[in-house]
């Protein structure tokens, strides 16, 4: 518990590459036709199983180039749907002209904020260098703030506008992924190794109680609101001047306490890693409320619910990991499930315990 995982290290990491896209991109779609420029492309190193950044030098500029591979709320139908697409880089334009702490999309010669390569879409943006959030003490308050701001900033989004709503695939669904998984016990092994399968059988009770509470609780219908619904370390980035809200396409309709909590949890956890301040989880916990409850106008109406409801994000990302092996013999995200279940023991220790 409250050990180093993937989300600890900030640094990123940019690597040379000569992808072909992102070279056509560039001769098309960036460059003034000047044969002198001088050219370089970095590929994201991070998390991102196949990564989707690409950081380009011409000359001494730099320039941000992201391929949509999907937008979230499609994301199990293995389509792209442009009308998501342009609906984030929407809210991203009118999140800019509010000040808020995100990327400003900018327009390609075509004067186009998304292009079609390749079958792939494609957008461009500013380059902003910077690390992840490492959990410092001085970036904690100010994150918090920038979080529960941009959520508040987001309930006055033009309702004219439209904007991408999450889709879930519900209780009935994770039910049946639970039963199934409750029966296929003796074959876990198979699905997710030795190590993996013997700590799940330690954390399955558990599992199986976050469940029966949050079904007879239906606490997904609670307080839908535009909201960024995967806020954790790897999408922030930091540095001197600037604290950045990433991954646009996170942002959407879906249960505003939910994508709170879970940022809390995510956030909280990196900070007392951090610091070594695990004796201390619980008061960092209810600190990371206060501050929503205070820039948050949502904030107290589910102030009290941070264990579950940061539990339930937990809980579909398991959900999402059985899946994958069950039906799919995906095992690509495997490496994620110890720190998934880690988290159940983190939640209880950061909201849970100030009860």
């Amino acid at each position: 518990m409250f050990q180093t995982d993937s989300f600890s290290y900030s640094k990123i990491k940019w690597i040379k590459s000569k992808n072909v896209n992102a070279s056509k991109i560039i001769k098309n779609y960036i460059l003034k036709k000047n044969k002198n420029d001088k050219i370089l492309i970095y590929q994201h190193g991070g998390l991102e199983l196949n990564s989707k950044n690409f950081k380009i030098k011409i000359n001494k500029k730099y320039k941000l180039i992201k391929r949509w591979d999907y937008v979230h709320v499609n994301k199990h139908d293995q389509k792209i749907n442009p009308k998501n697409i342009q609906n984030s880089l929407s809210t991203l334009s009118w999140l800019s002209k509010q000040k808020a702490k995100v990327l400003k999309p900018e327009k390609f010669l075509n004067k186009k904020q998304l292009i079609y390569v390749n079958n792939s879409y494609w957008s461009i943006f500013p380059f902003y260098e910077g690390s992840h959030y490492s959990g410092n003490n001085a970036d904690f308050k100010n994150i918090t703030k920038i979080i529960a701001k941009t959520s508040q900033l987001l309930l006055r989004y033009p309702m004219k506008y439209k904007i991408n709503k999450k889709i879930f695939k519900g209780f009935d669904d994770t039910k049946k992924i639970i039963k199934i998984m409750s029966k296929k016990s003796k074959n876990w092994k198979e699905y997710f190794g030795k190590k993996n399968s013997n700590i799940l059988k330690l954390y399955w009770p558990k599992i199986v109680e976050i469940h029966n509470y949050l079904e007879k609780t239906k606490v997904k219908k609670k307080y839908l609101a535009p909201v960024h619904t995967d806020m954790h370390p790897h999408n922030l980035l930091v540095n001197k001047n600037h604290i950045l809200i990433l991954d646009p396409d996170s942002i959407m309709v879906a249960p505003a306490g939910e994508a709170l909590a879970y940022a809390g949890l995510k956030i909280c956890r990196q900070h007392i890693v951090k610091n070594k301040l695990q004796k201390s989880a619980a008061k960092i916990g209810s600190k990371y409320i206060n501050i929503v409850n205070k820039h948050y106008s949502l904030g107290k109406k589910f102030s009290q619910d941070y264990y579950y409801l940061s539990l339930s994000y937990v809980l579909e990302r398991l959900v999402n990991i059985f899946r994958l092996n069950i039906f799919k013999k995906n095992k690509q995200w495997n490496n994620f499930l110890l720190m998934q279940l880690k988290h159940i023991d983190e939640a209880e220790k950061i909201f849970k315990s100030k009860n």
